[in-house]
C-alpha cells in the first residue's frame, strides 16, 4: 500500500515537473514578415521595389488580354455600342448592362527594378524601407522585390535555415544572387512582364455571382462583414465559411531549406521576386452587390493584386548559439540611424537596419526654395542628451552653403484624441531631453526620433552638389556622422511664396492659439504668437486671412474679432483696431492677399437660433453678445453700412481693396434678401461658398470652394487638358475626405500621409474629367481648380475633456459640426502647438515641397503653351514627356491610392 502511493506521488510529482517546465524552445527567427495584429511587431526592416503596369486578365476564352487601367470596362448601351464606363461618365453597375473588359495596347506604368538587384552588392539605398509591404488594396501591381539581410560570422558553424512564407502570385528566391527555387512561375529565364499561375476565378466571386467584398478600412485587407448583409440568418454561417474558403485560396505557398554552405561570411541577402497572376475576368466585369455607385470605390473595395507577400519566416534551427548568426527581427543595441526622403511615413515598428550603413542625407533643390530629408535615430535603450549639428557645405568652384541655411528640428510624438492615436507631428528647434519609450494607445512600441533637416537655398546660390555632414550624438555613445549631399538644379529660381500661382486657403484660428497657450485674447503675448502663426503660412504663399464678425461660428470663436460699443441713443459702434491689426500681420507675412473673408452671417441648417455679435463695455473691459439682425433684412443693411465702409477703407489703404470677401456656408442657404443687402453693402464684394456644384459662379465675383472632386481624372494624350492657374473662374478644392480611405470623421488628416500633401497641389491644378462633359449637363461642376482651401492651418484640440478621461476636441466643433463640410473632415491643422509656440509639421514641410513642385510645373508648362517655337524641338519634346508623364503619375495616385 506504502509503495503503491509513493509510486503515485512520484508520477503527481514527475507531471507537475512537465507542467511547470518551459516549453522547448523553438526555431530561432533571423528575418520576419507578420502580421501586426495583438501587439506583434511586423518583423524584419526589409528594402522593397513595386512596380505598378497596365493589368492583364484571362477572358472565359482562355485569352490574356491587357486591360487599360484607368478605364478598365466597356457596356452595351441601348444601340448596342460597346461604350466606355468612364468616358460616358457611367461608373456605376446596372443589372440590366452587359459589360466586357476594355482592351488595351498602351503598357503604362513604373520602372521595373535595375538588373542584377537580386545580388547581394547592389546598391539599394534608394529603395524605401518598410517592415514588409502589407497586404494592400489594389493597386495594379505587377511586380514586387524585397531585399532582407543577416549576418552570418562564420559560415563553417553555421546550421541549415529553413524558408517558408506565403503570398499571391508567383515567386522566385534568390540566396546572395543564386536562385534557390521558384513557385507558380514557368521554367527559364524570367523577366518583368513574366506571369505566375492563373487563379480560379471563384477567387473573385461569391456563389450568387457577385464580387468578393473586402474590407477598404483594414490592413492588412479582409473579408467584410457586409458580405453577410442580405443574407437568412440560418445560411450566414454556411456562406462565411465558402467565402472565407474562396478568399484562403488566394493564398499560395513557398518553402525552401537553405543549406549553411550556401551562406557567406558577413552580409547575407535575400532576395524575393514576386510576380503578378493574370486576374480572372469577372473581377472587371462583374455586379459588385455593395458599393457599386463609382468604379474607384470598385477598386478599393473588389479588386485585388494577385502579388504581394503576407507572411514570411526565415528561421535557425532551436538553441542555435547567438554567435553562429545575428538575426534581423528588431533593433540592435546601441544608438542607430536611418536616412529616408521627407515624404517617407515614420513607422515606429521598423528600424536601422544594423547591416545597412547609414546613408546620406541627399536633397535635390532649387533655387529660392526649402527642401526637406529626414534622418531617423533609434535605440533598444532611452536616448539622453541627443544632439544634431550640421557643417558649412562646400560647392562648386569654392561656393559654400552656411551651416545656418539647414534648419534642423525634432519632431514630437504626440497624442490626438480626434483620431484617438499617437503620430509624429510638430516638429522642435531643440531636442528632447530624453528619448524614453514611446507608446501608441497605451501600449510600449519602439524608442525613435525622427530628425528633419531642411534646406533653404538663396536665390543667388551657384548651381551644383555641395556636401557636409550632418554630427549626431547622444549621452555614452558614439557619434554617427552623416554625409550630406545637396544638389542645387538650375538658375531658375522658383518665385517667393507669396507669388505662387496655386491658391492656398488656410483659416487661422486665434482662439486656438490663445486657448492653447494660456495667454489673454489679444494680448502682446498673444499677437507674438499670432506672428508665428502667419510667418509660417507665409512660408505656404497663403493667400486668405477669415475675420468672423459673427459669434459662435464653425470657427470655434466665441466672440467676434471686432468689439462693438453700445452708444447713448441705443445704437452700435464698431472698434475694427483688431481686424486692423489681423489684417496687417496677414500681409506681412503674406503679401496682397486676394481674399480678405469677412463672415457677417452664419446661416445654415445646422445653426439653429439667432446670431449674435459682441459688445464691450469701456469701464469694465467686459464682454457681451447681442442679436444681430437678420441678414438681408433693413435692419441689416443699417447696422452693417458703417462698419463696411471702415472695412473698405481698411483694405483700400493697404491695397487690398479687390479682396473684400464675405462667407456664406452654402450660397442657396442665404437668408431672404441676403444677396440684395450685400449689393448694398459692398457691391464689388466676392462671395465665399462651399458647394458640391457650382453652376452659377461664372455669374458672380466669388470664390467657390467644390467638396471632393479633387484629382487628375484625364489622359494628357486622349483628353481635353486642365490647367487650373489659367482659369479666369476663382475656383478651388475644399478636399472633404480626400487623401484618407476611412470613414468621415475628426481629424482624419492628422494621419495621412506626407507624400498626400506632395502630391496634391499639382492634382489640384490639373484637376479635371476627361471626355465629352459638355454633353453632360449634370458634370458642369467639373471645373479645374486654382487650388485648395477653406481648410485650417491651426485648429487644435483645445477643448479639454474635463474629467481627463475623455479625448479633447478639435477648437472647430466648439458650437457646430458641420459634420462632412467641416473642418475636422479636411485638414484641422496643418501647423502644430509646439513648446514656446506655432511649428511646422511634416505635412506643412511637404506641402510646401509640393506647391514649390506645382511652380515648376507651371513654369515648363506656360513655356510649353506660350512659347514651344522658341524651345526648339528637342526641348519641346522633353518638357512635354516630363509634363504627361507627370500627368499619368498622379493621375494613378489619384484612382489607386487616395
Amino acid at each position: 500500500m506504502m509503495r503503491a502511493a509513493t509510486a503515485f506521488a512520484v508520477v503527481c510529482f514527475a507531471t507537475l515537473q512537465t507542467l511547470a517546465a518551459p516549453p522547448p524552445p523553438g526555431p530561432v527567427p533571423v528575418l520576419l514578415i507578420q502580421s501586426t495584429e495583438n501587439g506583434k511587431p511586423p518583423g524584419t526592416t526589409w528594402r522593397y521595389f513595386e512596380t505598378w503596369q497596365t493589368d492583364v486578365c484571362r477572358t472565359a476564352e482562355g485569352q490574356l488580354v491587357r486591360v487599360d487601367s484607368l478605364d478598365p470596362r466597356l457596356y452595351e448601351n441601348e444601340q448596342g455600342q460597346w461604350v466606355s464606363v468612364k468616358k460616358d461618365h457611367f461608373d456605376g453597375f446596372a443589372p440590366s448592362k452587359k459589360y466586357r473588359v476594355n482592351p488595351t495596347t498602351i503598357i503604362r506604368g513604373t520602372t521595373v527594378p535595375s538588373d542584377g538587384w537580386q545580388k547581394p552588392d547592389f546598391d539599394d539605398h534608394a529603395w524605401p524601407q518598410s517592415a514588409g509591404p502589407a497586404l494592400h488594396r489594389y493597386r495594379g501591381l505587377s511586380l514586387m522585390a524585397l531585399r532582407g539581410k543577416f549576418e552570418v560570422p562564420d559560415p563553417e558553424h553555421a546550421p541549415e535555415l529553413s524558408l517558408s512564407f506565403t503570398l499571391r502570385g508567383g515567386v522566385a528566391v534568390y540566396l546572395n544572387g543564386e536562385e534557390l527555387g521558384r513557385a507558380n512561375l514557368p521554367a527559364g529565364a524570367l523577366t518583368p512582364d513574366t506571369l505566375a499561375e492563373d487563379y480560379a476565378p471563384e477567387t473573385c466571386t461569391r456563389p450568387d455571382g457577385h464580387l468578393i467584398l473586402q474590407s477598404s478600412d483594414e490592413l492588412p485587407v479582409r473579408l467584410h462583414t457586409w458580405n453577410l448583409n442580405q443574407t437568412p440568418k440560418d445560411q450566414q454561417d454556411s456562406l462565411k465559411k465558402i467565402l472565407a474558403d474562396r478568399y484562403a485560396l488566394r493564398t499560395r505557398t513557398f518553402e525552401a531549406k537553405i543549406p549553411s554552405k550556401l551562406l557567406r561570411k558577413g552580409v547575407n541577402v535575400l532576395a524575393i521576386e514576386v510576380h503578378r497572376s493574370p486576374a480572372p475576368e469577372a473581377m472587371f466585369t462583374t455586379d459588385t452587390r455593395f458599393f457599386a455607385y463609382s468604379l474607384e470605390n470598385q477598386r478599393l473595395n473588389y479588386w485585388w493584386d494577385r502579388v504581394a507577400v503576407e507572411t514570411l519566416s526565415l528561421t535557425a534551427p532551436p538553441a542555435t548559439p547567438a554567435t553562429s548568426i545575428f538575426p534581423n527581427t528588431a533593433p540592435a543595441p546601441g544608438l542607430r540611424i536611418r536616412t529616408q526622403p521627407g515624404f517617407a511615413n515614420i513607422d515606429l515598428t521598423t528600424y536601422a537596419d544594423p547591416n545597412e550603413k547609414p546613408a546620406a542625407l541627399e536633397l535635390t533643390c532649387l533655387k529660392n526654395g526649402a527642401f526637406t530629408a529626414e534622418a531617423i535615430v533609434t535605440s533598444t535603450d532611452p536616448i539622453k542628451g541627443l544632439t544634431a549639428t550640421a557643417t558649412q557645405l562646400s560647392g562648386p568652384k569654392g561656393a559654400t552653403l552656411p551651416a545656418a541655411s539647414l534648419q534642423i528640428r525634432y519632431a514630437q510624438w504626440t497624442h490626438y484624441g480626434s483620431i484617438d492615436g499617437s503620430m509624429f507631428d510638430g516638429q522642435e528647434i531643440t531636442p528632447p531631453a530624453e528619448v524614453a519609450v514611446l507608446k501608441q494607445r497605451g501600449n510600449p512600441v519602439g524608442i525613435a526620433q525622427p530628425i528633419y533637416v531642411t534646406a533653404t537655398i538663396p536665390r543667388d546660390a551657384a548651381p551644383g552638389q555641395y556636401e557636409g555632414k550632418l554630427t549626431v550624438s547622444a549621452e555614452g555613445q558614439p557619434p554617427i556622422e552623416l554625409p550630406i549631399r545637396l544638389n542645387i538644379v538650375g538658375n531658375w529660381p522658383l518665385p517667393n511664396p507669396r507669388d505662387f500661382n496655386t491658391f492656398v486657403a488656410f483659416a487661422q484660428s486665434p482662439d486656438a492659439v490663445s486657448m492653447q497657450y494660456d495667454v489673454p485674447m489679444w494680448s502682446e503675448e498673444h499677437w507674438k504668437l499670432l506672428d508665428q502663426s502667419f510667418e509660417l503660412l507665409g512660408q505656404l504663399g497663403n493667400k486668405e486671412v477669415v475675420i468672423p464678425l459673427v459669434s459662435q461660428t464653425h470657427l470655434g470663436n466665441p466672440h467676434t474679432m471686432a468689439y462693438w460699443t453700445k452708444q447713448p441713443d441705443g445704437s452700435f459702434q464698431a472698434d475694427l483696431k483688431n481686424v486692423e491689426r489681423y489684417i496687417d500681420l496677414a500681409v506681412k507675412h503674406e503679401g496682397k492677399i486676394p481674399c480678405v473673408c469677412f463672415i457677417v452671417t452664419y446661416d445654415d441648417e445646422r445653426v439653429p437660433g439667432p446670431q449674435r455679435f459682441t459688445v464691450i463695455d469701456p469701464a469694465t473691459g467686459q464682454l457681451s453678445e447681442e442679436l444681430l439682425p437678420k441678414f438681408g433684412s433693413p435692419e441689416a443693411v443699417a447696422f452693417w453700412k458703417p462698419v463696411f465702409e471702415k472695412l473698405s477703407a481698411i483694405l483700400a489703404q493697404r491695397g487690398l481693396q479687390d479682396s473684400m470677401t464675405v462667407y456664406a456656408t452654402q450660397f442657396s442657404h442665404w437668408p431672404k434678401g441676403g444677396e440684395e443687402a450685400l449689393k448694398a453693402l459692398a457691391p464689388e464684394a466676392k462671395v465665399m461658398t462651399r458647394t458640391h456644384v457650382g453652376s452659377d459662379f461664372e455669374k458672380r465675383r466669388r470664390y467657390c470652394g467644390l467638396m471632393n472632386g479633387s484629382g487628375v481624372y484625364w489622359d494628357p494624350d486622349l483628353d481635353k487638358p486642365y490647367y487650373g492657374w489659367r482659369e479666369p473662374t476663382d475656383v478651388i478644392s475644399f478636399p472633404r475626405d480626400a487623401g484618407s480611405n476611412k470613414n468621415w470623421g475628426p481629424g482624419i488628416y492628422l494621419h495621412t500621409t506626407p507624400a498626400f500633401y506632395r502630391s496634391f497641389p499639382e492634382q489640384t491644378l490639373l484637376n479635371g474629367h476627361g471626355g465629352p462633359e459638355a454633353t453632360k449637363p449634370y458634370m458642369h461642376h467639373y471645373y479645374t481648380r486654382h487650388g485648395f482651401g477653406q481648410i485650417g492651418a491651426d485648429f487644435w484640440e483645445t477643448l479639454r475633456d474635463p474629467t481627463g478621461k475623455g479625448h479633447d476636441k478639435l477648437i472647430c466643433l466648439r458650437y457646430h459640426d458641420e459634420g462632412s463640410t467641416g473642418f475636422q473632415c479636411s485638414v484641422p491643422f496643418i501647423i502644430a502647438p509646439g513648446q514656446k509656440g506655432p511649428v511646422p509639421t511634416a505635412r506643412f514641410q511637404m506641402l510646401r515641397e509640393g506647391l514649390q513642385q506645382s511652380e515648376v510645373r507651371v513654369f515648363i508648362q506656360d513655356a510649353l503653351l506660350d512659347h514651344a517655337d522658341k524651345l526648339g524641338p528637342d526641348l519641346a519634346r522633353r518638357c512635354k514627356a516630363v509634363c504627361d508623364e507627370h500627368t499619368r503619375l498622379l493621375r494613378y495616385l489619384v484612382e489607386y491610392h487616395f
